[in-house]
């Protein structure tokens, strides 16, 4: 399967982000993480402990579109309901916009299902709202 030129310079620039945002976690990463019966693909999971961050990155994006933010948060929702390793934990949607100046409050809201209204970070910031996420 051939690989796009802007697909793979997405993917080298979410593995140079989170390289530089997550180094001295203990914890796993999966990319292109595929949600099964459900044909998605995640950007990249992040399993620490109990918790999991579902993150979805708009590589150049200076905004968070409702689309994006949609996007991420049926990606923690059919995570949630179609994988049942997921069933029992906390999980955290991140939308990431690389270009986006400034993130809106890092406040982690969680439902009844243990599933976070979606948090949105710039590239800068994503350590912070995986921390809290932790918290």
């Amino acid at each position: 399967m051939a690989v796009e030129p802007d697909q793979r310079d997405a993917w080298i620039a979410q593995i140079e982000l989170l390289q530089s945002q997550l180094g001295s976690l203990s914890g796993e990463i999966f990319f292109e993480f595929a949600i099964p019966r459900m044909g998605s693909r995640i950007d990249a999971v992040i399993l620490l402990d109990t918790v999991v961050c579902v993150c979805e990155f708009k590589v150049g994006a200076s905004t968070f579109t409702r689309s994006a933010r949609d996007q991420v948060w049926d990606y923690a929702l059919d995570l949630k309901n179609f994988h049942e390793a997921s069933h029992e934990l906390t999980i955290v949607p991140i939308l990431v916009a690389t270009a986006a100046q400034r993130s809106p409050d890092i406040d982690i809201h969680l439902a009844l299902d243990s599933v976070a209204e979606p948090v949105y970070v710039t590239a800068k910031d994503i350590r912070k709202a995986i921390d809290r996420a932790q918290s």
